[in-house]
């Protein structure tokens, strides 16, 4: 496999790449930037280090657009609907 960017696994992961920069930084893993590529080893280690944290992220993410499509059916004039 080849490298991956930081800034590329903080996307899919769901957060900044500032946040991944200090979880990375946390398990001494050497990174320099967002720009910085990762040998697949700590890419691995980052996914199995982080699955907790991005599985409540996905939770959260999940919740709010469920929370979001709840507010816009109620803020829909009955009359917008089509049936």
């Amino acid at each position: 496999m080849a490298k991956v960017r930081v800034s590329t696994l903080a996307k899919e992961f769901g957060m900044t790449s500032k946040e991944l920069m200090g979880h990375l930084a946390e398990m001494k893993i050497p990174a320099k930037s967002a720009s910085s590529a990762l040998e697949d080893a700590y890419v691995a280690m980052v996914r199995k280090q982080l699955a907790s944290v991005i599985e409540a992220r996905a939770q959260e993410v999940e919740a709010a657009k469920q929370a979001e499509e709840q507010a816009s059916l109620i803020t829909t004039p009955l009359w917008c609907m089509v049936v």
